[in-house]
């Protein structure tokens, strides 16, 4: 296949796009609610989405206060991760980019547990330890490298490797998110150099100190796929800003709801898309919480939406999106949770907001000339970025058919 693509040439490749225009339409927004199949079903929130919006993983609550991991999928539905013995609760946590892998926490016991789980493998324990100072925070896109903390200490571990600590110097620290390919992760140390928390980029080359603000608080939650763009919260006197770091030098304030406190949980693979929330302090969650997204454009400035405003047209009277938590690598699908007053529950979300199309790899709103050549020379190389549509860590044959099949649609 990948000879015969090749033969075919630029030109040729680009005119059988054009005959395949007339087959596409413009995908269309949507919202689904992740009702948990439940009577005892008290609360469920989703944690992160695969690339292609398919598998969602979170976890829900019961009157009982039992606490079971799950991962979602438009045709099964909503698959419940049971804990196993001796642990009593679950929770997924994180999913790999092409859905295989779900990987999160038990507790419920004086120690806790790390776990990945695939539908070939079952739940395989990948570490263990006092449940206060252990968890699992995010897996790489192919579900070999899973990042968290045990013993108050940031952690990577591999398959080829196993349990590795990344900072050993800090009293605490935690690592939040890894890029797809596993190699930066980025999260927080305390007592590095204060007694503040300091957001932190961990790679090849150690412990990267994030700028901060006059030496207070700041947390990193995101990282870009090439890990130059890192997200998350900072304090300034007595209100946290959302933020994003690029590099080392710069860090940049995100405009949240004014007044209210804001953070930025995930990115974009490109860096240019990013989610989180705003929080008012409210006792009463619904009135407490809005989720927002920030987004640019290689020529614009960040802009911020409230989701609630943006896709209203989405929502039943009273249903509320109160926090987004994740983010697809090309930023078109969003998960949380929220209220939803349809069943007088706080319940997991998942957003198609429908941009950008399938195969739109430069984010302009169409499938087009542009896109086709962006996969075409990127052809063969790694992949990671917005040319590698599907996600799987290649541009190749399958990159180059999702731009044919998706050509021409968009505006």
């Amino acid at each position: 296949m990948t000879h015969r693509l090749k033969q075919l040439g630029v030109k040729t490749v680009v005119a059988l796009g054009l005959g395949l225009s007339a087959w596409t339409s413009v995908e269309a927004q949507s919202l689904r609610w992740l009702t948990v199949p439940r009577s005892t079903f008290r609360s469920s929130f989703a944690s992160d989405v695969s690339a292609d919006g398919s598998v969602v993983v979170g976890w829900y609550s019961t009157q009982y206060n039992e606490r079971a991991g799950f991962r979602w999928t438009a045709a099964e539905g909503m698959r419940t991760l049971h804990p196993i013995r001796p642990y009593f609760h679950a929770y997924a946590w994180a999913v790999s980019d092409d859905g295989r892998f779900v990987v999160g926490e038990l507790t419920g016991t004086v120690n806790g547990a790390a776990f990945r789980w695939s539908e070939q493998d079952g739940m395989q324990i990948l570490w263990t330890g006092d449940s206060r100072y252990m968890g699992v925070s995010d897996v790489s896109a192919d579900g070999s490298v899973v990042v968290g903390q045990n013993h108050m200490k940031a952690v990577r571990w591999t398959e080829s490797g196993g349990l590795q600590y990344l900072d050993l110097t800090a009293t605490i620290s935690t690592a939040r998110a890894v890029t797809p390919d596993g190699s930066i992760a980025v999260g927080f140390v305390k007592e590095y150099s204060s007694s503040n928390p300091v957001a932190v980029r961990w790679g090849f080359g150690g412990t990267e100190l994030l700028p901060r603000f006059r030496d207070q608080s700041s947390h990193a939650r995101g990282v870009s796929s090439d890990g130059v763009v890192v997200v998350g919260e900072h304090w300034s006197d007595s209100l946290c800003l959302a933020v994003r770091w690029i590099g080392t030098q710069v860090i940049e304030v995100l405009d949240g709801i004014p007044g209210w406190n804001s953070i930025a949980l995930a990115v974009s693979a490109d860096g240019l898309v990013m989610v989180g929330y705003s929080d008012n302090g409210s006792s009463n969650d619904v009135a407490r919480f809005r989720a927002i997204r920030w987004s640019q454009t290689m020529t614009s400035p960040v802009v911020m939406d409230d989701l609630n405003v943006t896709y209203a047209h989405l929502l039943t009277p009273g249903s509320v999106l109160l926090r987004a938590r994740a983010i697809s690598p090309d930023g078109r699908y969003i998960v949380g949770d929220g209220y939803n007053a349809a069943t007088g529950r706080r319940e997991a979300f998942l957003l198609d907001t429908g941009f950008p199309a399938r195969g739109d790899t430069n984010r302009d709103g169409r499938v087009d000339d542009a896109d086709l050549l962006a996969v075409l020379f990127a052809f063969g190389a790694r992949g990671y970025t917005n040319e590698d549509i599907n996600w799987d860590g290649s541009i190749d044959d399958a990159d180059l058919l999702e731009v044919l099949f998706s050509f021409g649609s968009g505006g």
